[in-house]
């Protein structure tokens, strides 16, 4: 039988691995002998004797089956594993039985017989891997996964976190795995068969190469987007299936065995080993203003004004009614004065969304929590900004806060324009063109399959410039209702405007009329469909 090990495997104790070999060959017929593997603290690059060995051979003939063999090598514990071909195959892309055996294919393993097929079924399960949590990015943050920044290793460390909760034994494992002397040999040889296998789905267009990152391809965004099902309900049905999958009698009674090795083992004496695991989520990134963000970030307020303005004055006042937690932070350095504006989405815990909700139920939905919304205004932001709508640049972002650093603007919102203009009685022609305008920007918004979903005059600032901005996009969603923009952003005009002293207490109707006719003109102008202005007073 041919020993070969593979280029760049570890090569150290040969003449221990020719003797596993030997053993393997007197235990099955040689001929049936597919692969032979070696795994655990070993292939893990721990030398000193004791810690045993752990062998994964693979057998080719039809007959469906698990087999376990403890022997001794050089006073070494062998423990041999042998699994059909047929097997393996199917926990290898269906996770049949809990990837208790394909674990063994994506943790470092030094093969000795048929290096060539351990490496074809290792690209094939981290493959799956792969697709699996893009799937999983896409199910759950749906409107985001289009401008993730996915480092390659997220996929290890995915991985390594999700069977750690479904199989507790394995969680020792992975932390001697990535144990400071042999973490980076460990993570280069795992990154080896992901680095074949997202190469392979770049091709099929399920990743898209972006950089030293990848994004989801657009193959996967396509036919997420197609299906009825909701990203929450394909989401639990598939955790569920892991679930049961990991109740299967065989796959309980083999943590059960593995458990018992392990405690019987003694640990190895240069582990120092990590207390947790890292956080997949630091090797997801998205884009903003000041550099680059990771989904695990957590800089504080003050975190942010040391690293990016050290050594400025800053003031912090609250803007926006009462329920609106923005702040207006001022920053003076040098004599030079900075504005930033600060969204907390975790402070209010959507407390003004919450009455809204329920008042608006069976028309719209609104996202009630923090990050729900936070994921709302950096997508919409980002998407406008790239189609050439005016909207204030996200500088920074704290997903673990919940906090949200943007550009701010100087000049008054379209609210305080329009109190003006009823407490006056007429309407100049500067402020019909503004009005006009702002409907000409509705229509581009709403061109893009955007719609604000908070649609109001206060949320739109006019700069010094007299250029228009939309300032609040975290309720904005894609392919929402038009219609309900148009009817929020027009009642809204009487919602600003005092109402007279006498009878019949009420706003200046008139001129309030001619600022919905202004806005209302513009959006068709601006290419809006006439039957969406139709529908605006629909109950």
């Amino acid at each position: 039988m041919e020993f070969a090990l593979n280029k760049g495997r570890r090569t150290a104790n040969t003449d221990i691995y020719r003797r596993v070999v030997s053993l393997c060959s007197s235990l099955v017929r040689p001929g049936r002998i597919l692969s032979i593997s070696l795994h655990g603290l070993r292939a893990m690059g721990y030398e000193e004797r004791g810690l045993g060995l752990d062998v994964l051979m693979v057998l080719g003939w039809k007959k469906r089956g698990i087999g376990r063999y403890i022997r001794h090598v050089d006073g070494e514990d062998v423990h041999i594993l042998t699994v059909d071909s047929g097997l393996l195959k199917l926990d290898l892309r269906w996770s049949l039985l809990g990837d208790c055996l394909s674990e063994r294919l994506f943790m470092p393993y030094i093969p000795l017989v048929g290096a060539d097929l351990l490496w074809k079924w290792e690209v094939q399960l981290k493959k799956r891997i792969v697709l699996d949590a893009l799937e999983e990015l896409v199910w759950e943050s749906p409107e985001l996964a289009h401008e993730l920044l996915i480092h390659p290793e997220y996929f290890i460390h995915e991985y390594i976190n999700r069977r750690s909760l479904l199989r507790p034994p394995t969680f020792q494992q992975f932390l001697k795995m990535l144990a400071k002397d042999v973490r980076e040999r460990n993570i280069d040889a795992i990154m080896a068969g992901f680095t074949q296998a997202i190469k392979e789905l770049a091709e099929e267009d399920w990743v898209r190469p972006s950089g030293k990152y990848l994004r989801v391809g657009r193959r996967l965004l396509a036919r997420k987007s197609a299906t009825p099902i909701p990203h929450i309900a394909k989401l639990a049905i598939k955790r569920t299936a892991r679930l049961l999958m990991n109740l299967n009698p065989w796959v309980l009674q083999h943590q059960l065995y593995e458990w018992l090795v392990c405690t019987r083992r003694r640990n190895p004496v240069d582990a120092s080993p990590p207390s947790r695991l890292e956080d997949p989520k630091s090797y997801l990134y998205l884009e903003v203003g000041l550099g680059q963000v990771s989904l695990s970030d957590d800089t504080t307020l003050e975190g942010f004004v040391r690293r990016f303005y050290p050594n400025a004055k800053m003031n912090i006042q609250r803007i926006g009614w009462f329920l609106a937690c923005t702040y207006l932070l001022t920053l003076e350095k040098n004599g030079e004065i900075h504005r930033v504006v600060v969204k907390n989405f975790g402070e209010e815990e959507g407390l003004k969304w919450i009455p809204v909700a329920f008042w608006a139920l069976g028309a719209k939905r609104f996202a009630i929590l923090g990050w729900a919304r936070m994921r709302r205004e950096y997508v919409a932001t980002r998407l406008l900004r790239r189609h050439g709508v005016p909207a204030p640049e996200i500088l920074y972002m704290s997903p673990r806060r919940l906090l949200l650093f943007k550009e701010y603007i100087e000049g008054r919102n379209l609210a305080e324009i329009v109190k003006e203009i009823a407490l006056r009685g007429n309407i100049t022609q500067e402020e019909r063109q503004l009005m006009r305008k702002a409907g000409k920007l509705m229509a581009k918004i709403h061109q893009l399959d955007i719609t604000l979903g908070d649609c109001k005059p206060e949320n739109i600032m006019v700069d010094e410039a007299g250029e228009l901005h939309i300032v609040d996009l975290e309720q904005a969603a894609p392919e929402g209702d038009c219609a309900w923009d148009l009817a929020e952003f027009v009642h809204f005009l009487a919602f600003y405007t005092p109402v007279s002293t006498t009878p019949p207490f009420l706003p200046p109707v008139g001129t309030l009329a001619e600022l919905a006719k202004e806005f209302l003109e513009g959006y068709v102008e601006g290419g809006g469909s006439k039957s969406v202005v139709k529908k605006i007073f629909s109950p």
